[in-house]
């Protein structure tokens, strides 16, 4: 019986080749290289090299060589059992070649040690001698190209760079089929499963490097429509053939709902602006909530990998996906919310964003549909009226289930209330805030007329949204939201989210059965939302408002959208303040994105 001897091991003398990611330390090198490669229409620039390595830092490999002398080189060749190690590095001969890294079976000057390790041990370390960068998108043209998709099927390749010393040994062919097993590695490797399945690699070559393409394995789709320069470009695509396979297995859903929040009762009346007779249903502010468990998401920690414990809504990748399916819902606000470890299992995180893909720090009706979802669930497992947490950007939010209703559950949750500052009489913000007011909402009035309607204008304390209260005679003659000239309230600087504009129901009304203590309409903008339905947060301004100025502890608000929706507020002595909404279940079902 005969067995095959160990292989060769390297001496302490020779370079040891490495392959690793790319940090933001090595940038300076590979923008160096970068522009060395290309011509300066082609090359990438600086910045477009920083945005790859940030956003898509997985697909960003390098080969580098460790000096002999390193520590490191002793530490990988004592472990060359669980590494990948053979014969020395022969960098003798430079043949200096004007093409990108060919090879072939006679090649005397053939790198053949090669070391493949992700150790975070590694980054930094080694002269880099080449790299490949890559990013994700759906389609393959220029303008996908220009950014990174973490969800995108396309693995397009922008830059496949040998350093000109070393072009000729078969260093391309060696770092080319690095980069594809750790693409395929990537995909495969149970515990650290891409959120999204790669389907293919693609790429540009000239027409003197298709062949090393071809050998690569890529195959060859005909004349670029991509403009790259002055020189003509030939599309490549490797598909990556188990994919089909692996679908079923890989593909991640999400629970999701839509839910209507400060729903109107069950009762005849007048809703918003329209004096019709209403079910209640189709009223209140519709929300999406997405459920985020603790398999299968993005995680900073995990390198863009489903393999940490809580999701993490500061990663990027994180945020790009929120911001896709916030605009698919494409509904005013999209919370996403996860349960956080805790020994009562009743924390969870959140966090909001709206149609347009802008993130808000706080959202009541989302807050109050994302409870909904929740307690219903703590339900089934026989936990009822218990407080839930919340844990937003900025604030620590509790929410409880209340009395039932027909159709609908209510839920209390505490908020933080907010008090507004009156801006100076004749100052030239008051003066700037007027104007726009005017030409936004009531063009119809005159200056005179205007003038005697406004009782106050005043900002919160954050910044975020003007308080307008007028006449409950000037409140009923604003427009539409379609007539309204938000033109000029979106160009507005003097406030960042959004436009109250409020009045106290008039007695006349009260003797008619309105139970509401105040009118609002919330618009918005610069985030996205012409008019909202119903806001849960604007009460946080508009509870201790109109509480100071009714000397009323609990008061009711009805935001007279076109859907309508019942906010109920009740102050507390804490600095919080208690709003109270009905909830009711539109949509339920699973997100595949």
């Amino acid at each position: 019986m005969t067995s095959t001897p160990p292989p060769e091991q390297p001496s302490d003398t020779e370079p040891l080749l490495l392959f690793r990611n790319v940090c933001p330390t090595d940038l300076a090198r590979i923008y160096a290289l970068e522009k060395a490669s290309y011509p300066p229409d082609e090359n990438a620039t600086r910045s477009q090299i920083q945005y790859r390595q940030h956003h898509a830092a997985s697909f960003f490999r390098c080969a580098v060589l460790l000096d002999p002398q390193s520590s490191l080189h002793e530490n990988t060749q004592d472990s060359t059992n669980d590494i990948v190690s053979s014969s020395s590095f022969d960098n003798s001969t430079n043949l200096n070649t004007n093409t990108i890294t060919s090879t072939s079976s006679n090649d005397t000057n053939t790198i053949s040690t090669i070391v493949e390790d992700n150790r975070n041990s590694l980054n930094g370390i080694g002269q880099i001698i080449g790299f490949i960068t890559a990013t994700r998108c759906h389609t393959f043209d220029e303008e996908s190209m220009k950014t990174h998709d973490p969800s995108g099927k396309v693995l397009a390749i922008h830059s496949v760079v040998v350093d000109k010393a070393y072009r000729s040994k078969g260093l391309g062919s060696r770092m080319m089929e690095n980069y594809l097993n750790a693409v395929e590695q990537i995909r495969s490797n149970q515990s650290a499963k891409l959120k999204y399945p790669i389907e293919k690699i693609v790429l540009i070559s000239k027409m003197k490097h298709v062949g090393f393409y071809l050998r690569s394995g890529f195959g060859v789709l005909g004349k670029s429509q991509i403009c790259h320069g002055k020189e003509d470009w030939y599309d490549c695509e490797l598909m990556l053939t188990d994919l089909q396979k692996d679908a079923p297995e890989t593909q991640k859903t999400y629970e999701c709902w839509v839910m209507d929040s400060f729903a109107m009762p069950n009762t005849g009346g007048m809703v918003g602006i329209s004096p019709i007779s209403i079910s209640g249903k189709g009223t209140g502010n519709p929300a999406g909530v997405v459920l985020i468990t603790d398999d299968g998401h993005l995680n900073a920690d995990g390198d863009g990998y489903a393999d940490a414990k809580e999701f993490d809504p500061t990663f990027e990748d994180n945020k790009e996906w929120m911001k896709v399916v916030a605009r698919e819902f494409n509904l005013s606000e999209t919370a996403f919310i996860w349960e956080k470890k805790s020994e009562d299992g009743l924390q969870y995180g959140i966090r909001y964003y709206t149609c347009n893909g802008t993130e808000v720090d706080l959202c009541g009706h989302a807050t109050l549909a994302a409870s909904s979802v929740i307690c219903e669930k703590l339900a089934e497992t026989g936990k009822r009226d218990v407080w839930v947490t919340f844990h937003a950007k900025n604030d620590v939010l509790q929410t409880k289930p209340a009395a039932n209703g027909s159709g609908s559950s209510k839920i209390i949750m505490k908020f933080p209330s907010k008090e507004t500052v009156q801006l100076e009489a004749g100052s030239v913000a008051e003066s700037a805030t007027k104007k726009m007011i005017k030409e936004s909402l009531f063009s119809s009035l005159s200056e005179e007329d205007f003038e005697f309607a406004t009782c106050y204008i005043g900002l919160d304390d954050a910044g975020d949204d003007l308080l307008v209260e007028v006449t409950a005679d000037a409140f009923l003659s604003m427009p539409r939201a379609e007539d309204c000239n938000f033109r000029s309230m979106k160009d507005f600087d003097g406030y960042k989210r959004g436009v109250i504009v409020c009045c106290v129901v008039p007695e006349d009304m009260k003797e008619l059965g309105e139970r509401a203590d105040f009118f609002s309409r919330f618009f918005g903008p610069k985030v996205g939302i012409d008019e909202d339905p119903v806001t849960g947060s604007a009460h946080c301004v508009l509870g201790p408002y109109f509480g100071k100025q009714l000397e009323k502890d609990f008061i009711v608000g009805l935001q007279r959208s076109e859907r309508g929706g019942i906010v109920e507020c009740t102050l507390q002595d804490d600095g919080k303040m208690r709003i109270t909404g009905a909830v009711t279940k539109a949509i339920s079902g699973s997100l595949f994105l």
